[in-house]
């Protein structure tokens, strides 16, 4: 059919309004967060980018840059260490079987090397190709892994969140306690799997400047900038309502929070959007050497409490204990721990685990022994360990539960009573072996 010269005109005078619509729309999009795609979608989306982000980094400053399938191994090689740690079960909470998941995954990444505090290791490429990380690389690498392991649904379901603090970041999570909202956070540039109670969110203000975000509100921000969104537009449009958000859905006192941190700005002469590591969400500078450095046991932060001047000393009392393990018969775990003849658990550092990591670890052990890949030097490593557990200890009974990924290892009940009555103080926490460590044989 023809079109005569007004319909014609018309027909492109509507066609020039729908695209300057879409336009429009797409825009609106990109500034505001207004979604055209699922959350779910979006949270995988903005973390992908946020990755890329970290590779780009660090093959800049790296003397062997890596190519992106080099980079899926090393990510493949962490999710599945990762992913072992978490069973969603037993006494201890969720966040710290996650916590645990990021520790197993840094050394397993890292042939089982333990990483190294570093401020200036700010990718997440930084900690699985060299073993070392900052705050920053630790929090995108905790999210990372939640995403992978329990889905970008986890995000909103488990109520993340990013907390900023001077010149620190790490990952956290709201909790409801007799009706009163809970802020807690977890330090990822510490080897401990606890999370430490900020208490009740109206009080936040009485912790000093701090800045909270939802994690899919984080991740957004952070992938608008990195795809070129003005870092002023960000602070000025996007980071009012990412406040707004946490303030009414979780009392969350932000008007205080960020009169602190515009008070610890002015002092320092940082403006508005000279954050941390290139992101202007950050407040501060880390007061931490430079350097590789030890990251401390427990939840304790580098630069406040731990990287100290008693740090050599505390270094060097872990060696002494581990020393003393080595001198005693032991049995040595796959993964760089220790169990004596007595029972007790130890780490590669001398430290006797707590007891809320006692049955993952022998249920990671499980797991590995029985349902690992075949051959693989972790597999062979768990298989030697167990049988020379169970020739000291007994056999180990468990039951077992199929998924899509995996086949999940659990303590019966009365083997973990069993477990408690031996005063067994705890497991350690397992990771994965170098390929030549060696296993004491029978």
């Amino acid at each position: 059919m023809l079109l005569n010269k007004a319909t014609a005109t018309k027909f492109s005078l509507e066609c020039s309004l729908l695209i300057r619509w879409v336009i429009l729309l797409c825009a609106f999009t990109f500034d505001f967060g207004v979604k055209a795609q699922s959350p779910s979608q979006d949270v995988k989306r903005d973390l992908n980018t946020v990755f890329e982000s970290h590779l780009r980094k660090y093959n800049q400053g790296s003397k062997r840059p890596i190519t992106s399938e080099e980079a899926q191994t090393k990510m493949a090689r962490f999710f599945q260490a990762f992913s072992l740690r978490y069973s969603g079960s037993g006494e201890s909470h969720w966040s710290s079987q996650l916590k645990a998941g990021v520790e197993g995954g840094l050394i397993a990444a890292n042939n089982g090397t333990p990483a190294s505090y570093n401020r200036d290791a700010r990718s997440i490429y930084d900690a699985v190709c060299d073993g070392r990380a900052n705050c920053a690389a630790g929090t995108d690498l905790f999210i990372g892994g939640v995403v992978n392991t329990l889905g970008p649904e986890a995000i909103p379901t488990k109520l993340l969140a990013v907390i900023f603090s001077n010149g620190h970041v790490q990952p956290g999570f709201f909790i409801e306690k007799n009706s009163t909202w809970n802020l807690h956070r977890i330090e990822t540039t510490a080897s401990g799997i606890q999370s430490e109670d900020l208490g009740s969110t109206e009080n936040l203000a009485s912790r000093g400047a701090l800045r909270v975000l939802m994690v899919d509100d984080y991740l957004r921000m952070e992938a608008n900038r990195i795809n070129g969104f003005p870092a002023e537009r960000i602070v000025s449009e996007q980071l009012p309502l990412a406040l707004d958000r946490v303030a009414k859905n979780y009392g969350v006192p932000v008007v205080k929070l960020e009169a602190l941190i515009q008070e610890q700005k002015r002092k320092s002469g940082q403006n508005d959007v000279d954050g941390q590591d290139g992101t202007p969400l950050a407040f501060g500078k880390a007061d931490v050497p430079p350097g590789d450095l030890p990251r401390p046991e427990g939840n304790e932060t580098p630069g406040r409490l731990s990287i100290r001047a008693d740090q050599s000393t505390r270094v060097d009392e872990a060696k002494n204990r581990q020393n003393l393990l080595k001198a005693s018969p032991v049995v040595q775990f796959p993964l760089g721990g220790y169990v004596s003849d007595d029972g007790e658990f130890w780490n590669r550092s001398g430290r006797l685990m707590d007891s809320d990591e006692k049955y993952l670890a022998l249920e990671f052990l499980l797991e590995v022994a029985n349902a690992g890949t075949p051959g693989t030097n972790e597999t062979l490593a768990a298989q030697r360990a167990l049988k020379e557990y169970e020739s000291r200890f007994g056999a180990i009974p468990f039951t077992t539960e199929k998924d899509n990924f995996r086949t999940r290892h659990f303590l019966t009940d009365e083997y973990r009573n069993k477990l408690d009555k031996n005063d067994i103080k705890s497991l350690l926490k397992l990771i994965d072996p170098k390929p030549n460590c060696p296993y004491p044989e029978k």
